[in-house]
C-alpha cells in the first residue's frame, strides 16, 4: 500500500502521520502532528475565528469536509470520488493561513505539506474455493481464492450455503467373521434357535442387528490370540416376532459389517443338533413340562404373554453335572448325578431378560429366581439324595454350585463384569463369574429354605447365610463340639456365615479369601429378610 510522502516545514506546525487509505470516500482521514493549529497563536485567531486556518486538496478548499481540527490533529472527509487521482489517489496539501504580514496585504500560506491517500475499492467479483462436504447442521462453506478489481476489499462474497447432509456409510470392520446356524436344516433358522459368530480380529463385537432390530447378546467365547488378534464367539436368539433380514455387527471401534442374510421360519425343524460343554451334556427331548397353570398354558415356567410358543410343548435343554460328594471338604467317593432338566423357552425367556446392573446395584436381587420350576426341581433332587444316601442338602446345594467354571465376561463397568446372568443360563452355559454363581447359590438356598444375602466388596462378589442350626450342625461336624464351645461367641456375634462362590474350587465352608478379609464390604438382603448389616 502507498505510504504517503509527508515534507515537514522547518517550523511549525509538523505532521507526524496520516491514514494513507480509506474504504470509502466517506470515511475519516485522520493527519496528527504538533502545532497544527498554528492561528490560534496569534492575536485575533485560533478557536474565535478557526476559519483562519484552512485545507486545500488540489486547489479545493476543504473546509465544509473538515469534521475537527484540534492543535494535534485535524480529521476530514473526502466525500466525493473527484478529488481521486485515476480513482484511487488523492493528493493533498495543507495551507495554515492567519494574518496579515506587517506591510503585506495579502494572505500568507505559513506552511503547507503534501500527502496522498489512496481510496481502496470494493470488491464485485471473486473465485471460490470447491465447496466443503456437507455438515451435519445442514450447511458447507468455502473461501475466496481470488477477487476484483486488483486490491479490492470488501464486498458480499458467498461464502455458505445451505445443502442436504447425508449421512456417511459406516466403513466396514476388519476381520473373519463367521455366521454359524444350527445343522441339519434344509433352510433358514426357528426362532428358538441358538445362532453364532464367530470373530477373529482386532476389534470387539459390541452389538447385534438383524435389520433396524437390536438382538440381545450373550458372549460364549472370548481370547486374546496376539496383540493384534482376539477370538470372540457371541450368541443370540432371534427376537420374537422377528423376520429375515441382514444381519449386522457393530464394533467399539464404531465400524460394522454385514455378516450375512438371517431366513427364520416357524416350522419344526427337520433335525435338531445338541451342542455340549466341556464338564456337562447338552440334549434335547420333546418332555412335557410338570406344571401347567392358567397363566402358563404350556408349563414351561413362562408367562404367556412372555412365551415363544405358549400353546406348543417346549423342547428341553437337559444338562448333566457329575462329582464325587464331599461334606465341607472332605471326600467321600460317592459319585452323584444332577440330571436338570430346563425347557429351552424358559431359557429364551432369561436371555431377553435385563442383563445389566442398576445405579447402588439396587437391582442386584432381582437375579436370584428361587420360585423357578427348574430350581425348584434341583431342591427335589437334593432332597431324595438325603433321604435315600443321606447326603446333607447345604453341601450338596453348595458343591453343585461350585461345578460352574469360572470364566470372565468380555467387558466391564467400574469394575463389575458387564453381563450377570440368572441362574438358569448360568446352569445351561456351564460358565460364569463371580456373581453368576452367587445368584444361581443363592436361589438354590432360599428354594431349600436357608436365607442368604449377598456380600458385595468393591470388585467381587459372595454370599452368605444367616447362623440357623443346619448350619450350626455343620459347624460342629467339621470342627467338634469343643470347638463350638469355645467359638459360640463368636459365632453369635457374627450372625452371618460367608460362603465363597467362584467357581470349580474346593473353598472350605464358612471360609473367606485371604484377600477379602480386610476389605470392605456391602450387605444386600433378599426379598423381605430385613438384616442388612453384620459381621462375616
Amino acid at each position: 500500500m502507498y505510504m504517503p510522502q509527508i515534507t515537514l516545514a522547518e517550523s511549525t506546525p509538523t505532521i507526524t502521520s496520516i491514514t494513507n487509505s480509506i474504504n470509502s470516500v466517506n470515511d475519516t482521514v485522520t493527519i496528527t502532528g504538533q502545532g497544527l493549529n498554528f492561528s490560534s497563536t496569534l492575536p485575533g485567531y485560533g478557536p474565535d475565528n478557526p476559519s483562519q486556518n484552512t485545507l486545500y486538496c488540489n486547489g479545493t478548499n476543504m473546509w465544509e469536509k473538515i469534521i475537527s481540527w484540534t492543535d494535534t490533529s485535524i480529521q476530514f472527509t473526502f466525500g466525493s470520488t473527484s478529488f481521486f487521482t485515476n480513482g484511487n489517489k488523492a493528493s493533498c496539501y495543507i495551507s495554515f493561513q492567519g494574518f496579515y504580514a506587517p506591510g503585506e496585504s495579502s494572505d500568507t500560506n505559513y506552511n503547507s505539506n503534501s500527502v496522498e491517500v489512496t481510496l481502496i475499492p470494493a470488491c464485485t467479483a471473486w473465485t471460490y474455493t470447491d465447496w466443503s462436504t456437507c455438515s451435519e447442521s445442514g450447511q458447507q462453506t468455502r473461501s475466496v481464492l481470488t477477487s476484483s478489481p486488483t486490491s479490492c476489499t470488501g464486498g458480499s462474497p458467498v461464502l455458505t450455503q445451505s445443502c442436504n447432509y447425508i449421512p456417511p456409510e459406516s466403513p466396514d470392520a476388519q476381520g473373519s467373521f463367521d455366521l454359524i446356524i444350527p445343522t441339519g436344516r434344509d433352510q433358514g433358522v426357528l426362532h428358538n434357535d441358538k445362532i453364532k459368530i464367530d470373530y477373529y480380529g482386532s476389534d470387539i463385537i459390541t452389538e447385534v442387528y438383524l435389520d433396524t432390530t437390536k438382538v440381545t447378546l450373550g458372549v460364549e467365547q472370548f481370547s486374546i490370540i496376539s496383540s493384534l488378534v482376539n477370538h470372540q464367539v457371541v450368541y443370540f436368539y432371534p427376537p420374537t416376532n422377528s423376520t429375515s433380514g441382514d444381519l449386522t455387527v457393530h464394533m467399539t471401534s464404531g465400524k460394522t459389517k454385514n455378516v450375512g442374510y438371517l431366513e427364520i421360519f416357524e416350522d419344526t425343524p427337520s433335525t435338531v443338533t445338541p451342542t455340549t460343554t466341556p464338564t456337562t451334556t447338552e440334549t434335547e427331548t420333546d418332555n412335557s413340562p410338570t406344571v401347567t397353570t392358567a397363566n402358563d398354558t404350556d408349563g414351561d415356567g413362562v408367562p404367556n404373554d412372555s412365551d415363544y410358543y405358549p400353546n406348543t410343548k417346549s423342547q428341553m435343554i437337559v444338562k448333566n453335572y457329575s462329582f464325587n460328594y464331599k461334606m465341607l471338604g472332605d471326600s467321600h467317593g460317592q459319585e452323584v448325578n444332577f440330571t436338570i432338566e430346563i425347557p429351552k423357552d424358559l431359557y429364551l425367556f432369561y436371555q431377553n431378560q435385563n442383563h445389566t446392573f442398576s445405579d447402588g446395584y439396587q437391582n442386584i436381587t432381582s437375579f436370584i429366581t428361587e420360585d423357578d420350576i427348574v430350581i425348584k426341581s434341583i431342591i427335589d433332587q437334593v432332597n431324595t439324595l438325603y433321604e435315600e444316601k443321606g447326603l446333607n442338602p447345604i453341601a450338596l446345594i453348595y458343591q453343585l454350585s461350585g461345578e460352574i467354571i469360572w470364566t470372565d465376561d468380555v467387558f466391564s463397568i467400574q469394575g463389575w463384569d458387564e453381563y450377570p446372568k440368572y441362574p438358569i443360563e448360568t446352569l445351561v452355559d456351564g460358565l460364569g463369574d463371580c456373581e453368576d454363581t452367587v445368584f444361581l447359590l443363592a436361589a438354590l438356598f432360599k428354594a431349600y429354605g436357608i436365607e442368604p444375602v449377598l456380600v458385595r466388596f468393591d470388585n467381587h462378589l459372595g454370599l452368605a447365610t444367616v447362623v440357623d442350626q443346619d448350619i450350626l450342625d455343620l459347624i460342629i461336624y467339621k470342627y467338634g463340639k469343643d470347638f463350638m464351645a469355645t467359638a459360640n461367641s463368636q459365632l453369635t456375634n457374627a450372625k452371618l456365615i460367608y460362603f465363597e462362590t467362584t467357581g470349580n474350587t474346593n473353598w472350605d465352608f464358612a471360609f473367606m479369601p485371604e484377600e477379602l478379609q480386610n476389605k470392605s464390604y456391602t450387605v444386600h438382603a433378599i426379598g423381605e429378610y430385613e438384616r442388612t448389616t453384620g459381621t462375616l
